[in-house]
């Protein structure tokens, strides 16, 4: 690089050390974001860990067809309640209570998207 003055040199010199100092809290506000998101998820870990003492979470969805936990799961439910009724019926109640509820659900689905005037 040719410098017509020490003026030239020092403006130079100086935008060379801005650009450095910006790229440096670049990186700083980028480390900061992701200790930030780091910590957010591990306070959301800490909250839901909490409810594995009182509560069982499992993902239960019935869409256009059962997913094998939903079914499994149902199956469970379907059981336990058998061995209290001790009516062996129980599970297929359970899961034609579902799908009728499913059915219900997606009526009232439709049922919002048509044009009434």
């Amino acid at each position: 690089m040719h410098f017509t003055s020490h003026l030239d040199y020092c403006n130079t010199l100086l935008h060379y050390n801005l650009l450095l100092l910006l790229m440096m809290m670049m990186v700083m506000m980028t480390m900061m974001m992701m200790m930030i998101i780091i910590i957010i998820h591990q306070n959301k870990i800490d909250k839901y860990a909490r409810l594995a003492i009182t509560h069982i979470f499992y993902p239960f969805a019935i869409e256009n067809t059962w997913h094998a936990m939903a079914i499994w799961l149902t199956q469970q439910i379907g059981r336990r309640v058998t061995i209290i009724t001790e009516d062996i019926r129980e599970t297929t109640f359970l899961f034609q209570r579902l799908s009728m509820a499913l059915q219900k659900e997606n009526a009232v689905s439709f049922q919002n998207t048509t044009i009434t005037e």
